[in-house]
């Protein structure tokens, strides 16, 4: 082995998906700060980034998206767009390949000022103290890089531990947890009455193929045995072309010392698994027939080790009241998700206690949450950062955190963090406490979404422009499909956003089959968000008699007056056999419908099979809602949350269509930043492959004003990305104007911000 030393301005340890965006991060948010010469170092022990979603590992990334306009966006979501114009495959539970790792990879090497070290494990971190504090700080790192034979000493400044394992903290002597808090300590209600030491488990996947022809299969002596439909109780098995993740090990192995023992004993369950659906299983063997394993991962999914304390520990209640930190950086949204302790050796278990249990299931969905920049921050280490499934959480919190999308928003966070500690000389717990404004304003611009924070960048010219558009949508949720009908079997209820100051009424698209009239009570509450299911604000109830064998539309009174710019809620609060509400599958901007719980009260989102999107339950108000103006790209908002946000011109004018931004004063400028629609509905596991969201923009071109003429700065084809940046020379102008000329198959121009800075 031969030794080397190379000093950086941040590292980041661990290649997951929040290891990747907070590289990326840092490195771009270095340029901004003028900082060209700073360099980032990317360290990670597998030969292609990704984590547990690259082709070694194939778990799909999940996040907030279970909630309709929860899909994460940023960094992350730009490659995972990149991802589906590239790949042939459908994103589900095993069936990721290295076109995923190659977009990674690409992402990461178009960064100049990255340098990755693959291959490279960190063996230990080298500290000293802080004169000022007494607390740690980290001067290096220790490293091995296999297939070179080199022994590295990564110097930085500061370092972001992305590792999961919390590797770099826990060396350098920061405090972690790791197992179970008791119930009373943060009075969480999913938390177990006494402490102790579990922690979820680990598994492995698998994926067959159809290679036409029967294929015996015989497991070997040492798999385990599952001889009946009775040995695999409580673990759904419906489809047979991919692995699942209840093939999972858990206690008593620990993840950290005993790794390669839990991957051998999990590999025994897969095979065991595999030959229960070739030779055991009385519904699926005969299907299965033809079908032959492909491939078995020999890497584990890790779910769960150290959790390091930070300045602050996110637990159950923080999620629950959607607590909005100052502080926050990120969101989350996936459920409460802690599966078995044990996994496969609790026999007779489910996965996860929620897969029978549907009224805990509803008690662990969470809405979208956000993430304080401070449970990111290691309070014993001056100088690290950490993001992903080693963030500071109680189990319980991270049961919901813990997922990549949202590991790869707290990524994003602290990358962009740590540049900007780099530019000011301050320490993360400085940023944390003091200059989080910065981080987030950063973010917002970047495209990330944070609850309750629009734009303010006092450099942002575009804010004070006066903006104009060639057309702009009428609000439609009318059926745009004849066959589309759903039952009224448990209370319905839409999301309208109303423009104007009153509501006289509105025609709900419900359809009888009984032989009989109907009544139905009807009502409506002010939504905060697109998200509050739990609003008390009853603005009205009423009701509507449906008549026996009803095809029309049935109109429902209501004579409010409301605040302009308003989410309103119209629920049926009664089951109705036999009556059906004709739905759409397209949601524009703040609209979505749910159904509520009998037992629970929960409101569950309608899905429409199964995770291709969400159903639109169909109305008409009166007067008519304009909720897409022009104005509304400088909302400082890039998605629905309290309103649309979004400007759509009117599908009944063709395209071409244009925005312009105009200004009282000539304006110096040299760089024009768009926002687009790319329809958050829909998550990288509905989005189909080789494919752009049809709402995306596709075709477009920026002209700036000069001498009474339209000057071309950028003429774009075959757009497939959210967000673009467009620099040219420097110019003085008083007018911007955008031209959309075509999309991927939506009938409007959609977009949700134009910027534009010096």
């Amino acid at each position: 082995m031969t030794n080397h030393k190379a000093k950086f301005n941040v590292l980041v340890a661990g290649g997951g998906l929040s290891g990747v965006c907070a590289a990326i991060a840092a490195a771009r948010e270095l340029k901004r700060q003028n900082l060209h010469q700073a360099k980032v170092a990317f360290v990670h022990d597998r030969a292609m980034p990704g984590g547990c979603s690259s082709s070694e590992v194939r778990v799909p990334p999940i996040g907030a998206g279970r909630n309709i306009w929860g899909t994460e966006t940023g960094i992350i979501y730009d490659l995972l767009l990149e991802e589906r114009r590239r790949n042939h495959i459908h994103w589900s539970t095993g069936t990721v390949n290295s076109i995923w790792d190659l977009v990674l990879f690409e992402a990461l090497k178009a960064e100049s000022n990255i340098v990755l070290f693959l291959n490279t494990s960190i063996r230990k971190s080298i500290t000293s103290k802080n004169p000022s504090d007494n607390r740690t700080v980290i001067t290096a790192v220790e490293a091995c890089q296999l297939g070179t034979e080199k022994e590295w000493t990564l110097e930085a400044d500061l370092f972001i531990d992305c590792t999961g394992d919390g590797t770099v903290a826990a060396s350098a002597g920061a405090s972690f947890r790791m197992g179970r808090e008791a119930r009373s300590e943060f009075n969480e209600s999913l938390a177990p009455e006494v402490a102790d030491d579990a922690v979820m488990g680990s598994s492995l996947l698998f994926q067959a193929k159809d290679i036409g022809h029967p294929v015996p299969f015989t497991a070997p002596e040492w798999a385990e045995k599952y001889p009946t439909e009775e040995s695999l109780a409580a673990r759904p098995h419906s489809t047979f072309t991919h692995g699942y993740y209840w093939i999972e090990v858990g206690m008593p192995y620990n993840p950290l010392i005993q790794n390669e023992e839990q991957r051998d004993e999990i590999m025994r369950h897969v095979l065991g698994v595999w030959d229960h659906l070739k030779n055991h299983c009385p519904y699926f063997s005969k299907k299965a027939e033809n079908w032959a394993l492909d491939w078995i991962g020999f890497t584990t999914g890790k779910r769960e080790s150290r959790r390091i304390i930070g300045e602050y520990m996110l637990n159950e209640n923080d999620l629950r009241a959607r607590r909005l930190f100052e502080d926050r950086v990120a969101f989350g949204g996936h459920f409460l998700d802690l599966h078995t302790i044990g996994g496969l050796l609790a026999k007779g278990k489910p996965g996860n206690p929620v897969d029978d249990d549907p009224d805990l299931w509803d008690r662990s969905r969470m809405r979208p949450y956000p993430i304080p920049l401070r449970s990111l921050v290691c309070r014993d280490v001056s100088n690290l950062f950490m993001a992903g499934r080693n963030l500071s959480a109680t189990h319980v919190a991270f049961g919901s955190a813990r997922v990549m999308l949202t590991c790869a928003l707290m990524g994003e966070a602290v990358g962009t963090a740590a540049a900007i500690a780099i530019s000011e000389n301050k320490s993360p717990r400085d940023i944390a406490l003091n200059d989080f404004a910065k981080v987030q304003q950063s973010l917002i611009r970047q495209g990330c979404f944070l609850h309750e924070l629009p734009n303010s960048d006092p450099n942002d010219l575009a804010r004070n422009a006066v903006v104009t558009a060639s057309s702009e949508a009428e609000l439609d949720i009318t059926p745009n499909n004849s066959e589309y009908r759903f039952p009224m079997e448990l209370p319905l209820g839409t999301l309208i956003p109303i423009s104007s100051d009153r509501l006289d009424a509105v025609e709900l698209f419900i359809e009888s089959e009984a032989s009989e009239p109907f009544t139905i009570p009807v009502r409506v509450r002010l939504f905060k968000d697109v998200w509050d299911f739990k609003s008390e604000t009853v603005l009205t109830e009423t009701s509507v008699t449906i008549p026996s064998g009803n095809r029309a539309p049935v109109k429902v009174d209501l004579n409010l007056k409301v605040k302009p710019k308003s989410l309103i809620f119209i629920e049926t609060c009664k089951p109705a056999a036999k009556l059906f509400w004709r739905f759409r599958t397209d949601h524009p901007s703040a609209t979505l419908s749910a159904r509520q719980s009998l037992t629970t009260g929960f409101w569950n989102y309608i899905r429409h099979d199964g995770v291709k999107g969400f159903r639109l339950l169909c109305a008409k108000v009166f007067p008519a809602s304009h909720p897409f103006k022009a104005n509304e790209i400088i909302s400082g908002i890039t998605r629905p949350e309290k309103w649309t946000n979004e400007w759509v011109s009117d599908p009944n004018q063709k395209l071409p269509q244009s925005l312009e931004l105009r200004w009282n004063s000539s304006q110096t400028m040299s760089t024009v930043e768009i926002t687009f629609d790319t329809d958050l509905t829909l998550t990288n596991e509905s989005i189909p492959p080789f494919t752009v969201p049809s709402k995306c923009v596709k075709d477009y071109s920026v002209q700036i004003s000069q001498n009474g003429n339209w000057i071309t700065v950028a003429d774009i084809k075959s757009n497939g990305a959210r967000r673009r940046v467009h620099s040219f020379n420097s110019v003085n102008t008083d007018a911007i104007r955008i031209t959309v000329t075509s999309t991927h198959g939506d009938h409007s121009a959609r977009i949700y911000e134009v910027r534009a800075y010096k």
